[in-house]
């Protein structure tokens, strides 16, 4: 757990198995993985305004598909806290793997993570319409120029997506099955939310905190072996 707590750079079941000296993969990847069921803390607090919310995929290359379609990719959603006068300096983030990006998914996303009459800034996608009629400030940004500058376009939230993505390619090397991105990304915005801790116990602390409050995780619910009657996890499709 201390391990884990203090990669800056995410760590891998690999990098477990050798630190260990495990004779299999499988256990390094169990325990990883039911680490990451413990970040995520309850009740924790919602981001306050403004806040840039944008959505993306995460995965890799696909041909033949256009604009919000997507075959094996992972539509994913994202809140970045602005701080500063500048308006350049990011705060705390949340992440989520969302079906779609319609408004029935974004809007709920945003009501969950971000303080009720906050500004939130987003582009001109349509699925962010109805977040004026639930109290909040909305801010659109749309690009009037051939060619997208960072003022057209939420700048912290594009460079949180750029550097998760990078996270998951360096790191994992893009080898993040589907049905385990969401407790990645969990692990990402841990770890991000954190960057700035100068003492790292507390950081351990924090994982021994919710690894404690997490539900068991059996093996054959890591691996996504579910039963007919067996409730799916969060993020897992």
């Amino acid at each position: 757990m201390w391990w884990t707590s203090t990669q800056k750079t995410g760590g891998s079941a690999k990098g477990l198995q050798r630190q260990l000296w495990f004779g299999s993969y499988q256990p390094a990847r169990a325990w990883l993985h039911k680490l990451k069921r413990g970040m995520v803390r309850g009740g924790r607090d919602v981001l306050v305004g403004p806040v840039e919310v944008d959505e993306a995929f995460i995965g890799g290359k696909e041909l033949g598909v256009y604009g919000q379609e997507s075959n094996s990719k992972s539509r994913i959603v994202v809140a970045v806290e602005i701080k500063g006068p500048s308006r350049k300096a990011n705060g705390r983030i949340r992440l989520e793997r969302v079906p779609d990006c319609s408004a029935a998914s974004l809007v709920p996303f945003v009501t969950a993570n971000v303080m009720a009459g906050s500004t939130v800034v987003t582009d001109g996608w349509s699925g962010y319409v109805p977040l004026k009629a639930l109290g909040f400030t909305h801010e659109v940004r749309v690009a009037r120029r051939r060619k997208k500058t960072d003022e057209d376009l939420p700048p912290n939230a594009h460079r949180t997506i750029s550097l998760v993505r990078r996270r998951l390619l360096g790191t994992h090397h893009g080898s993040v099955s589907g049905k385990h991105r969401q407790f990645y990304l969990d692990e990402y915005t841990f770890k991000y939310n954190r960057r700035k801790g100068r003492h790292l116990g507390k950081i351990f602390c924090r994982l021994v905190q919710g690894f404690c409050e997490a539900p068991p995780q059996p093996y054959w619910k890591l691996v996504g072996r579910y039963f007919a009657d067996e409730p799916l996890d969060v993020g897992v499709t």
